[in-house]
């Protein structure tokens, strides 16, 4: 669960984000006993308060789904980002790229922008060779598509486009 800070906040907008937060944690951990999206639908789960926390919104949203923490903050980013309307659309592993025989590559989020073009996103903490070779390969299999990896940094998220 996010931390709250008392920095610049009254105490009143601080027992309401308090608040909230604990109703978030309820949320999820109903969200995680219910087996299927008719019982979430049931107990009114279906989507988050738009009101709260935008990570804690992506985690409950997105609970269901094999995130690690870095796909998790750049799928906050993302949304942020549709929500402004840079994006038109964005989504976790939809879709899987054959690159030989035996050999396929996942990126972790494909994105939609809002002028059209088509982007593969690869969240890594660190490198290995054999993820650069299959991101490499699809690049040159797959020109119609932009692929570019993304690291985290302390003054946000480092991209480098991939080229074949």
């Amino acid at each position: 669960m996010p931390r709250i800070s008392d920095e610049g906040v009254g105490r009143k907008q601080l027992e309401r984000k308090r608040s909230s937060n604990k109703a978030l944690a309820r949320q999820v951990a109903r969200l995680r006993t219910a087996h299927n999206r008719n019982e979430r639908k049931a107990i009114g789960l279906a989507r988050a308060p738009a009101d709260l926390d935008p990570l804690a919104v992506a985690k409950v949203e997105l609970s269901e789904a094999s995130m690690n923490r870095l796909e998790m903050g750049f799928s906050v980013k993302l949304e942020l980002d549709r929500k402004g309307g840079e994006l038109a659309w964005w989504a976790y592993e939809p879709l899987s790229f054959r690159l030989g025989r035996g050999a396929r590559y996942t990126p972790d989020f494909v994105v939609l922008h809002s002028l059209g073009a088509l982007t593969a996103y690869e969240v890594k903490g660190n490198w290995e060779e054999a993820a650069r070779v299959r991101i490499k390969v699809a690049a040159g299999l797959y020109t119609w598509m932009r692929f570019v990896a993304v690291k985290s940094s302390r003054s946000g998220w480092d991209y480098e486009e991939i080229s074949p």
